[in-house]
C-alpha cells in the first residue's frame, strides 16, 4: 500500500520540516475524511506501519490517498513518529488542538497586531504626505498663477499624476470626441481604480458612441464595479478634468498640451458646465444590455414606424401630427439615442434591443 521505509524516513527526517510547516504557514491543513479513517486506523491498532496498514483495510480510502492523510495528520500533530520504531503513534486530538490551532491562532493575532501597526504608520504617513502635498500646490500655484498654459502631453500628464495623488475629494473628467484610445483607457483605468477606492468620488462623461466601444465598455464595468460613475450624452462641452480645485482644458484647434486653471471662480464655473452636462446624460449601464436607453411608448412607437421604412410624411398622418411636429419628435428621439439620422437610430435601438429588425426583410422607405 505503501512503502515503510521510504515513508516513514520521509516522515521522520521531515518531521521538523513538517513542525515548521504548521509554524509559519497561512493556513491550516484541512482534515479530509481520508485523514480521519487513517486516524481511527492508528487509534483501532495503536500505532500506524506497514503491517497494520496492510492488515487493515482502510474503508473508503484509496490507496494514493493514505500518504497525504498521513502528512496532514502528521502537520495537525495527531500523529507522530516514534524515534525508536519509526512507526506512528496516534496522540490526542486536545495535544493536537493545543499545538496545532492554538499555535496558529495566536500566530493570526500576533499578525492582526502588526498589521494593525502597519495601518497606523501609512495613515500617519498618508496624512503627513498630505500636509506637504498642500504647502506643494500652493506654492506651485503661487508661481504659475491661476492660469498656466501647458504645451507638451508630457508636461500634462505629469501635473495630472501630482494631482491625482494628491486629490481627496473628486474628480471630474468630461471626455468627448468618442471611444478613448485602447492604451489611454489602460492606463486611466489604473489611475481611476485607485482614486475610487481611495473614496473619491469619480464621475465621468462620454459621447454615447463610446457605449459601443468594446474597451470602454471593460473599462467602465471595472469602474462601475468599485463605486466610479460613467454617463454618455450626444452633445459634451470641451474635453476637461477637474481635480478638486484645478482644472485642466484642452487646448483649442487640437494643440498638444492643457490650460491649467486654478482660479475658484473660474473652476466653479468649469464644474458647473460639468454638472449641468451630467444631469442631462444617461448612466452607462453593462451587462447584456449595455447600452439601455428608457424611452417612452411615443417614441417606442417613432422607432416601430421608422422600422417599418415610412417617410416622415407617412409617419406624420399615422401619427395624426403636422410633418413639423414630427421632425420636432425625430430629433428629440435622434438626441435620445445619440444618433444623427434614421439609420443610425435603427441600428442602435436594434443594438439596445428596443426593437427587433429580424422580421422586418425587404422593407423600404414608403410615403
Amino acid at each position: 500500500m505503501f512503502s515503510a521505509g521510504r515513508t516513514f524516513r520521509n516522515l521522520h527526517i521531515g518531521f521538523l520540516e513538517v513542525l515548521i510547516v504548521v509554524e509559519s504557514g497561512r493556513s491550516l491543513p484541512e482534515l479530509t475524511e481520508a485523514a480521519v479513517a487513517v486516524y481511527r486506523c492508528a487509534l483501532a491498532a495503536g500505532r500506524l506501519d506497514k503491517e497494520s496498514v496492510n492488515a487493515t483495510r482502510i474503508d473508503g480510502v484509496a490507496a494514493e490517498d493514505v500518504e497525504p492523510a498521513i502528512q496532514t495528520l502528521i502537520r495537525l500533530s495527531l500523529l507522530s513518529p516514534d524515534p525508536d520504531t519509526g512507526a506512528l503513534l496516534p496522540l490526542s486530538p486536545g495535544r493536537a488542538t493545543g499545538i496545532a490551532v492554538n499555535a496558529f491562532e495566536a500566530r493570526l493575532a500576533d499578525e492582526e497586531v502588526h498589521l494593525a501597526r502597519e495601518r497606523a504608520s501609512a495613515a500617519a504617513l498618508r496624512q503627513a504626505l498630505a500636509v506637504l502635498s498642500t504647502e506643494y500646490f500652493r506654492l506651485r500655484a503661487d508661481d504659475d498663477g491661476p492660469i498656466q498654459l501647458l504645451e507638451s502631453g508630457h508636461a500634462v500628464r505629469r501635473l495630472l499624476e501630482e494631482h491625482s495623488n494628491a486629490c481627496r475629494q473628486e474628480v471630474a473628467t468630461c471626455q468627448p470626441g468618442g471611444p478613448r484610445p485602447v492604451a489611454e483607457l489602460f492606463d486611466a483605468q489604473h489611475r481611476d481604480l485607485e482614486l475610487v477606492r481611495r473614496g473619491v468620488r469619480f464621475r465621468t462623461l462620454y459621447q454615447h458612441s463610446a457605449r459601443f466601444d468594446g474597451p470602454t465598455i471593460d473599462y467602465a464595468a471595472t469602474l462601475l464595479a468599485d463605486g466610479g460613475q460613467i454617463r454618455t450624452s450626444t452633445t459634451l462641452p470641451p474635453r476637461m478634468i477637474i481635480i478638486d480645485d484645478v482644472a485642466f482644458v484642452s487646448r483649442d484647434s487640437g494643440l498638444p498640451g492643457a490650460v491649467v486653471v486654478r482660479e475658484p471662480s473660474l473652476v466653479a464655473f468649469l464644474r458647473s458646465v460639468f454638472d449641468t452636462a451630467w444631469e442631462d446624460s444617461f448612466p452607462f449601464q453593462t451587462g447584456a444590455k449595455p447600452s439601455a436607453v428608457a424611452i417612452d411608448a411615443a417614441q417606442e412607437k417613432l422607432l416601430s414606424l421608422l422600422a417599418e421604412g415610412l417617410k416622415v410624411a407617412a409617419i406624420a398622418k399615422r401619427l395624426g401630427v403636422s410633418e413639423r411636429t414630427c421632425q420636432s419628435y425625430l430629433k428629440v428621439l435622434f438626441r435620445r439615442l445619440g444618433v444623427v439620422d434614421r439609420f443610425q437610430a435603427g441600428a442602435v435601438a436594434q443594438h439596445l434591443g428596443l426593437i427587433d429588425l429580424s422580421h422586418r426583410h425587404g422593407t423600404s422607405p414608403r410615403e
